[in-house]
């Protein structure tokens, strides 16, 4: 498994006219695609100034477009097998808790319920 380096961060954006309305879900799923505010400028042909002001809207102030957490070299794991054997460890063993730990509540509820009961003894007589 490794990651490989991704050196561009940046965002294609397509211009396209003003439209009359833009919604703020709009710009929240631009600001989620990693646009920042000079690109939603361009997306729609509005000026700096106009987003400046667009995003004095409550919904919007203090909001940045998410980065993708880019790495300048690659990532390369090597210890996937000794990781893979302890998962499957500790996957066994956690399976082998829970079996026993069901084998358990099953014997405490069938010697609580039934005609044993001391309590259901008392009601019956």
């Amino acid at each position: 498994m490794s990651i490989d380096a991704n050196v561009t961060n940046t965002v294609e954006v397509k211009a396209q006219p003003t439209p009359p309305t833009i919604t703020i879900s709009q710009i929240l799923a631009d600001l989620d695609a990693g646009i920042d505010r000079d690109g939603i400028a361009i997306k729609y042909s509005i000026t700096k100034k106009e987003v400046g002001i667009m995003f004095q809207h409550p919904s919007l102030k203090g909001k940045r477009p998410k980065k993708a957490k880019v790495l300048s070299f690659t990532l390369v794991d090597d210890t996937t097998p000794e990781v893979a054997e302890s998962m499957a460890e500790s996957t066994v063993a956690s399976t082998d808790l829970i079996e026993e730990k069901e084998e358990t509540t099953q014997t405490e509820m069938s010697h609580t319920g039934g005609e044993d009961n001391e309590f259901d003894n008392y009601l019956n007589d």
